[in-house]
């Protein structure tokens, strides 16, 4: 099963992975093109050498100076790619709160404004140390505390506070400072080993999936992402997502989804107006229940409802 919600959210996702591409790409053939170009004008500035761009006075520094200025945009963009990310994640959970309780639970309050992660899955009956695989739920926090390092501190300082503790794995043998995380947290070292072993387990299977392959959870130098590594995250977002999306679907009782799929049926073909025939009703309801929810029907589902044809 799987909401229309997560599908946009995997096509927000995709997007933002395209247009990293694309920036990635530009970037370097920017300087492989303008190599000689860069290395024949060192003591000149930039509005001197590009004469042709418009811009070019906007960005008045000496040619000696433009590669650096290059890798602080680029982790400067990367960084804000990263938290657009983490913000999309989170829109999807609101839209499939929304979901939720527009469809199947009314007496759901108004979604949060804040502490959304931890307060929609609470809503939504979803136990994180039950319903979701600890790798995930585990890796999630990390990058959560990636973000809030990057909002709230200088670049410099982002290895601080519980997000040293998680990498370092500190936490363990200190109560209080366990008190910052859940029981089942894992550390760093942790991290990259489940994913190591998860990524193996895929890679024998010959099972094309998303995973996390050059990201390391235990690296202390966290001023600034790699391009690779922030893929990484992006296919994690693509996995966390799935996940939690099955996981509240399945707290829905099965027989509201058929008919939430029925419901469809009848604004999309106008049953009650035009009757369709038995063959055709059961193409179209399964159609229509695959398209929604990614639901499999059963026969005696269909049949149940096969009865006002």
């Amino acid at each position: 099963m799987r909401s229309r919600e997560l599908c946009e959210f995997e096509k927000r996702i995709s997007e933002i992975n395209n247009r990293l591409s694309h920036f990635n790409f530009i970037s370097k053939q920017f300087l492989l093109d303008n190599e000689k170009r860069l290395q024949n004008n060192l003591k000149k500035d930039v509005p001197e050498v590009y004469l042709e761009n418009p811009c070019a006075s906007q960005f008045n520094i000496n040619i000696g100076e433009v590669e650096d200025k290059a890798i602080e945009t680029t982790n400067y963009l990367l960084d804000t790619v990263f938290v657009f990310a983490n913000t999309q994640f989170e829109v999807y959970l609101l839209d499939v709160y929304n979901f939720v309780r527009n469809n199947f639970d009314n007496s759901l309050p108004e979604p949060p404004d804040s502490k959304i992660y931890q307060t929609i899955l609470e809503g939504l009956n979803v136990d994180i140390e039950n319903d979701i695989e600890n790798l995930f739920s585990s890796s999630y926090e990390y990058f959560k505390l990636r973000r809030n390092a990057i909002m709230h501190r200088k670049t410099e300082k982002r290895f601080q506070g519980a997000l040293e503790l998680l990498v370092t794995g500190q936490f363990r043998n200190d109560p209080d400072k366990l008190k910052l995380f859940r029981k089942s947290q894992l550390n760093g070292q942790e991290l990259n080993r489940e994913w190591k072993s998860y990524t193996k387990s895929i890679d024998d299977k010959n099972i094309r999936s998303y995973t996390i392959r050059n990201l390391s959870f235990t690296n202390r130098e966290l001023s600034h992402f790699t391009f690779s590594e922030l893929t990484d995250f992006l296919n994690f977002l693509r996995l966390y997502a799935k996940m939690i999306d099955f996981a509240i679907l399945s707290k829905i009782e099965r027989k509201k989804l058929v008919e939430y799929c029925l419901g469809k049926y009848d604004s999309y073909y106008l049953r009650d107006h035009t009757k369709d025939s038995a063959e055709k009703f059961r193409s179209s309801f399964t159609r229509i229940s695959r398209i929604e929810l990614n639901l499999q029907l059963t026969e005696e589902e269909i049949l149940s409802h096969q009865k006002g044809v």
